[in-house]
């Protein structure tokens, strides 16, 4: 990669689904491995500083979107063994209703996300409440859908979000783009 930081975008690790965005939790060691070894990694909340202040520095940072059970079973204990930070974008609907995901597959619990964070490795961030797509939302369905993710976030693991991430990397719309700057350090799509 080219100086400067590069996010890597994870879904699930270890599902033991045959979606593409499954990686297998072998090949997930190896790369964190491979990342420790060759690349600096660094938690999203040192990408602001570092984005002011550029350098010939390569940073990378890891991040997960939505919050399945893998996360806590299989990506946490990983994280720990590799010594690796990392944020997770949860939408907050389905931790706090247990609904599985649209695809099948079981949400995080709150217990597990508050056990990742005290890992001291974990940071959490929003990925709405519902998973909604924000390029086609009604400005209050768009701040409802924030504030939500916002105010369970800070309940259940005691600190409100600072990261947001865009569900299924689509732009949101102007209104959208507003509410996120307004509430968020950063937004990644």
């Amino acid at each position: 990669p080219a100086a400067g930081v590069t996010i890597l975008i994870y879904h699930r690790v270890g599902g033991g689904s045959d979606s593409e965005v499954d990686l297998d939790i072998d090949t997930f060691r190896r790369q964190l491995d491979h990342l420790r070894e060759h690349h600096h990694v660094v938690p999203l909340d040192a990408v602001p500083e570092l984005l002011a202040t550029p350098s010939d520095e390569r940073h990378v940072v890891v991040t997960f979107d939505d919050g399945t059970d893998d996360f806590c079973d299989h990506v946490v204990p990983a994280l720990v063994d590799y010594d690796v930070p990392a944020t997770l974008y949860a939408a907050t609907h389905f931790m706090d209703s247990g609904e599985a995901f649209p695809w099948g597959a079981p949400p995080a619990t709150w217990n597990g996300l508050r056990d990742a964070v005290a890992t001291g490795l974990v940071t959490i961030g929003s990925h709405t409440h519902s998973h909604a797509l924000l390029d086609r939302a009604d400005p209050a369905v768009i701040a409802d859908e924030l504030d939500r993710s916002i105010e369970l976030i800070g309940a259940e693991i005691g600190e409100a979000p600072a990261h947001f991430a865009y569900p299924k990397a689509l732009p949101g719309s102007a209104a959208a783009e507003a509410e996120v700057r307004q509430r968020f350090t950063t937004a990644a799509l």
